[in-house]
């Protein structure tokens, strides 16, 4: 595991970005995908997701050669103020931060179980700096694992008594996130280069065969997140709250309240229907960072895992920012939490509206830890999804060939061996 300072070690001149894409694709990909040695659609939505991998990279031939997990970790003013709005205290995500960064975490081990990089980022955890070191990668057994101290503040504000953070804070955890993105693809890049393992004439066409799966850690963030959908969405807070780390039944009322309050408090600013600006209202650093993440993943046109509602509802501000990267989005699972579905429909008008076509998530499994884990779940069905696009023969070449074999068993039988 290696430990930076990302304000000291800045990142390697990125490549150029890929060519805009072809509207032809999607079509060419969906004949492609018909065409293979199976009934059409008999493969489910492993089929769509070859389809929509192939236009991003614009290519029936799919690949991923790497894939790299974003945590992002962030602490909530609200959780001072109102600790009850979740089933633990606030002072539990440092120790946890520092589970993954030894490789004993759940996103850690589940990233070496599915050959991913993981990237743990402070991003406002309410801690000092030293606090959040991790151990060598001698110690924790995970040389995959690199954490990054990038903290733009200690927690957010109380949404509940103003805006959670200021624009200039919003902005510098857009580039936070931004930043990681584009370390990654000039990490690659470099790789490269130094082994020549890439003609620098493709080095364009790399960015979208690096999948980013992206995902977030801080108690009180299904807080913010419930309060950025109902923002963003004009539902209830009561429809998109859910149990978050675990609340029963008085937790839940509690946590409604908390939210239609900051609601409230920030009307001003949600009332603008500026993303921006809601952000700012009720999101939350780490929020933030995802947000630009997405944006700056987008931007390079790679395939990004959106992991499930704190991780959505940031995918879902980027979306109300910037709509084609609809494109991009992979999402992988419906979490457990209450507002999800409200979540994914949103989403699904959004991506309607860029003019993409909308896939369900693949999975369905109660999931709710966040850290990533159903993106990476996720990870093993967009590599499944290439390899058949890729590699799946057609059912002319298999009719073809099997009339060809029974043409030359014929022959043989007859004494008359076809040369």
């Amino acid at each position: 595991m290696n430990s930076h300072n990302a304000a000291l070690l800045p990142p390697p001149p990125l490549p150029p970005s890929p060519p805009p894409p072809s509207a032809s694709w999607l079509l060419d990909a969906r004949r492609e995908i018909d065409a293979k040695a199976k009934p059409p659609g008999s493969l489910g939505l492993l089929e769509d997701w070859a389809v929509k991998i192939s236009n991003i990279q614009q290519t029936l031939q799919p690949h991923i050669t790497a894939a790299r997990l974003l945590i992002f970790a962030g602490d909530h003013g609200i959780t001072i103020s109102n600790p009850s709005v979740s089933a633990y205290p606030r002072e539990v995500t440092l120790p946890i931060f520092t589970d993954i960064a030894k490789g004993t975490g759940a996103s850690a081990i589940l990233s070496r179980g599915n050959s991913c990089e993981l990237n743990i980022i402070d991003v406002g955890m309410d801690t000092p700096e030293t606090e959040a070191q991790g151990p060598s990668s001698a110690a924790s057994g995970a040389p995959h694992l690199t954490v990054t101290h990038a903290k733009v503040r200690r927690n957010s504000r109380d949404m509940t008594l103003g805006p959670a953070l200021s624009p200039e804070e919003r902005k510098a955890a857009e580039e936070v996130g931004a930043d990681a993105v584009r370390r990654y693809i000039a990490g690659h890049a470099l790789y490269h280069h130094h082994h020549k393992t890439l003609d620098e004439s493709t080095t364009a066409t790399t960015h979208s065969r690096l999948a980013v799966c992206i995902g977030e850690l801080g108690i009180g963030n299904t807080t913010a997140a419930a309060a950025l959908v109902a923002a963003l969405t004009g539902e209830p807070a009561a429809s998109v709250t859910g149990r978050g780390t675990g609340l029963g039944f008085e937790g839940m009322c509690l946590k409604v309240k908390v939210i239609e309050k900051a609601l409230t408090v920030n009307s001003k600013l949600i009332q603008s229907h500026d993303p921006s600006q809601i952000l700012e209202a009720v999101g939350g650093l780490e929020l933030a960072a995802m947000v630009g993440a997405y944006l700056e993943a987008g931007r390079h046109r790679m395939p990004i895992l959106v992991d499930g509602f704190v991780s959505g509802a940031a995918a879902l501000v980027a979306l109300h920012r910037h709509p084609p990267l609809a494109t991009f989005l992979f999402w992988t699972h419906q979490s457990d939490e209450k507002g999800a579905a409200v979540l994914l429909q949103a989403a699904a008008t959004k991506t309607r509206e860029a003019g993409e076509p909308v896939y369900p998530p693949p999975l369905k499994m109660n999931l709710r830890l966040g850290e990533g884990t159903g993106a990476l779940l996720a990870l093993p069905l967009l590599r499944s999804a290439c390899a058949i696009m890729r590699e799946m023969v057609t059912m002319t070449s298999v009719v073809k060939s099997g009339s060809s074999s029974s043409c030359s068993s014929s022959s043989e039988r007859d004494g008359n061996p076809r040369l």
